[in-house]
């Protein structure tokens, strides 16, 4: 009972530190890039995280993560974008969120699918 309420209590926290620096992240990314760009970071972020939920499915969330920085990072530098690491980081957080929220069901799905594959 108590271990539920201190884990619904972080949760909440988490969630909350989580939308604070999604703002932080995208009023940066407004200061420093035009609209143009930043709509290209967004979908470049998007992508290399739908991209590493599907091609990295296997690995843990960390290695996941990694994996999708340092597309997201090779991706940006190839456009000539220059987007300080952590923000990038902080994108892929709220992503990562946001997707987790639009697609629940079909993201627990395969989370338990991988459970049970490795049973």
């Amino acid at each position: 009972m108590i271990t539920e309420i201190i884990f619904e209590a972080l949760e909440a926290v988490l969630a909350l530190a989580v939308t604070i620096a999604a703002v932080y992240a995208s009023n940066y990314l407004k200061q420093r890039l035009d609209e143009k760009q930043e709509h290209m970071v967004r979908q470049i972020v998007a992508d290399g995280v739908l991209f590493a939920q599907q091609v990295y499915k296997d690995y843990s969330g960390k290695e996941r993560f990694a994996y999708a920085l340092d597309r997201i990072m090779f991706a940006l530098d190839e456009r000539g974008i220059d987007v300080e690491r952590k923000q990038i980081e902080t994108l892929i957080e709220s992503t990562v969120k946001h997707l987790k929220k639009e697609f629940e069901d079909l993201w627990y799905e395969d989370e338990d699918e991988d459970e049970d594959d490795k049973e």
